[in-house]
């Protein structure tokens, strides 16, 4: 049972919140365990509180791995670099700087004044990161006939972070051993 707690605090955050306050994740906790245990919420039962803090825990790591899968998507993804100055096929961090310009990573051609988030890399990052099966079920289960906005926000805002770190490191790099100070792979 508690991998199917696991299960639906994942698609909470996915799909619900991403950062849950204290409140939320009990409340979100409290909804989870009513449902697995198929009990009214009006049940005077309460809920453990370290089932609430495995909820933010669970939430965290998931996040983190969310996060991690948004640098490994940016450090594969090939762009079409004829729309793009020269300087861009020089250098990652002149792309990313340049997608980074009016928000071009999210308009439409990445165009500075396309229409916003109607760009297909968003929908590209949301494949590579929740519903690719290559490496056994997709981490978005079941897949939502139509993805949340609190998805495509959250997705969004974990590239241009990853772009904001690319843009501000040598060569680009946008995973967490290319920013790590310590020089470890790790």
């Amino acid at each position: 049972m508690y991998s199917q707690f696991i299960e639906l605090v994942q698609q909470s955050l996915y799909t619900v919140d991403a950062f849950p306050t204290l409140k939320n994740s009990r409340l979100s906790t409290e909804e989870i365990v009513y449902h697995l245990k198929k009990k009214s919420p009006d049940d005077d039962a309460p809920v453990d509180q370290d089932l609430v803090d495995d909820f933010m825990e669970i939430t965290s790591s998931k996040r983190t791995n969310l996060h991690s899968g948004v640098g490994d998507w940016l450090d594969v993804k090939s762009f079409p670099l004829t729309k793009f100055p020269a300087a861009c096929s020089d250098s990652r961090q002149e792309l990313y700087r340049y997608l980074l310009e009016h928000n071009r990573i999210f308009r439409r051609g990445y165009d500075d004044r396309g229409r916003f988030m109607f760009n297909d890399c968003i929908a590209d990052c949301l494949q590579f990161t929740l519903l690719n099966t290559t490496n056994g079920p997709s981490r978005l289960r079941p897949v939502p006939d139509i993805i949340p906005r609190e998805l495509i926000c959250l997705i969004a805002q974990m590239i241009k972070y990853r772009l904001e770190v690319g843009a501000s490191t040598p060569e680009g790099q946008v995973t967490r051993r290319a920013t790590s100070k310590s020089g470890n792979k790790w």
